[in-house]
């Protein structure tokens, strides 16, 4: 859309850090699904340019995938009333580590998705403190 090229470079090393906050995952988990949501709107100006592969790839990885955990999200309310009239010990499956990982990470996707709802794209990254 605006002239770039990708080049493929292998001697390119990406790195994550290994113990990243809750926080600080938040924080990246709305910037990454807002860039998601962002590529949402600039692929469906060229699907009728793409290839059947692309678009099919684009459809089970990105849709399927996010909008599954949308709806998760919005079902949310509605387990947690179901587990909490059946016993309210089945409540304390949230307090497992990686299932209340799991919830922060899919609302943090969904912020972001209201994010880019909005119009905000982010754009660039920093390691400075605001």
């Amino acid at each position: 859309e605006q002239g770039k090229k990708t080049k493929y470079a292998d001697d390119a090393m990406a790195t994550e850090i290994e113990k990243r906050t809750l926080k600080s995952s938040f924080k990246a988990r709305i910037r990454a699904s807002n860039r998601v949501f962002w590529s949402y709107r600039r692929i469906f100006k060229y699907a009728d340019k793409l290839n059947g592969e692309v678009i099919t790839h684009f459809f089970f990885h990105k849709l399927v995938r996010y909008g599954s955990i949308i709806s998760f999200v919005i079902c949310l309310p509605m387990i947690v009333y179901t587990l909490y009239k059946v016993t309210p010990l089945l409540l304390l499956v949230f307090v497992a580590p990686f299932v209340y990982r799991l919830i922060l990470e899919s609302i943090a996707l969904c912020v972001g998705g209201l994010i880019a709802a909005t119009g905000k794209e982010y754009t660039s990254w920093s390691d400075k403190k605001i």
